[in-house]
């Protein structure tokens, strides 16, 4: 069992992770980054060897643009998740309906994300396979099952945010 302190810590580090993949996914998106950042070979010293990057990967923008996708879907799941343990460490023993829902919807999202993060789709089953309403929205988590994930669905990139503004109002 994660402790409040330890889960709220590791919560904020996947928060920066997750806004930095959103900066770089920016980046790129707008030809902010230099080609010659791509195109010049890396070599990154540690004590477990050496590994020398110097193919051509991501010569053309497109390639670059899917790969920062990929680098915000992977910090979006896992944002996710230290979200889910973070409010799981503070949920009281009787959670409220709203509580409840909060907690269940990122567990979903978290969900979704472990299970393939490459392309996650919906795994709702049983007591999840509900109606569950984040303030005034409601998310029919039962019409998402085997469904591939879509930030439309969840009310966009933003709403691990949203969320996270939330636990003040809820969780205090």
């Amino acid at each position: 069992l994660i402790e409040e302190n330890e889960a709220e810590l590791n919560m904020q580090r996947c928060f920066w992770h997750f806004e930095f993949a959103i900066r770089v996914w920016n980046a790129v998106d707008l030809n902010k980054i230099s080609d010659e950042i791509f195109n010049e070979s890396i070599t990154i010293k540690d004590s477990g060897g050496i590994l020398v990057l110097d193919d051509a990967l991501f010569k053309n923008n497109d390639a670059r643009l899917m790969a920062s996708q990929a680098l915000v879907g992977d910090a979006f799941g896992r944002t996710a998740s230290a979200l889910y343990e973070y409010i799981k460490s503070i949920i009281p023993a009787d959670p409220t309906k709203q509580q409840q829902d909060i907690l269940d919807f990122i567990y979903m999202i978290r969900c979704a994300f472990s299970h393939e993060i490459g392309a996650p789709n919906w795994e709702v089953r049983g007591k999840y396979k509900r109606s569950m309403f984040i303030e005034e929205r409601c998310y029919e988590m039962g019409k998402l099952a085997g469904t591939e994930v879509t930030y439309e669905d969840i009310g966009g990139c933003e709403v691990l945010h949203k969320i996270r503004a939330l636990i003040p109002k809820y969780f205090s």
